[in-house]
């Protein structure tokens, strides 16, 4: 899986291989063991997604320089606190003005990434949701945000994630 920047490629390929290790442990025991390495496994495998698309953003906006102003997102700036006496509150309230920003790719986190390419049409909206797939799946490490008891890691979701994988490789 050659990717024209040398360390990138060394970290994708490392971590292809810390993949295998883990779907092989995964093969050797059942129950909670097997769902622990395919968890690990599908966290690896989106992260190998996330550098993908990062990427071959990166690559489609030094091509194209002016995808980076097709985008805005809006944001704010703190301007003023205003003195909490003057209302009577014990809560600090701002006045602030929204601006809004072109895209920074190396500020992005996935989400940002992958709205981006879908908004400029570097990849399909099929592509942006099978993202979305792997970004929500990845998220679900976050145990505080799970609605359920999170069993539901297995060789299907890292199969899916794989397929993700390839193609947004396959654009690179």
């Amino acid at each position: 899986m050659p990717v024209s920047n040398a360390v990138l490629n060394k970290n994708i390929q490392a971590t292809l291989e810390d993949i295998l290790v883990q779907i092989g442990h995964a093969n050797d025991v059942n129950g909670r063991a097997r769902t622990g390495y395919y968890k690990t496994s599908v966290l690896l495998a989106a992260s190998v997604v996330e550098a993908l698309l990062y990427h071959l953003l990166e690559k489609e906006c030094t091509a194209n320089p002016s995808l980076y102003g097709q985008v805005k997102s809006l944001t704010h700036k703190q301007r003023l606190e205003l003195n909490k006496t003057t209302f009577s509150t014990t809560k600090t309230f701002w006045i602030c003005e929204v601006i809004e920003v072109n895209f920074v790719l190396r500020k992005a986190n996935f989400q940002a990434m992958n709205k981006f390419a879908k908004q400029t049409n570097i990849i399909s909206p099929r592509l942006f949701n099978s993202l979305e797939f792997v970004r929500e799946t990845r998220n679900k490490i976050h145990l505080q945000s799970l609605s359920s008891s999170s069993r539901q890691f297995n060789a299907r979701t890292v199969d899916r994630i794989a397929r993700v994988m390839d193609q947004v490789y396959n654009k690179i």
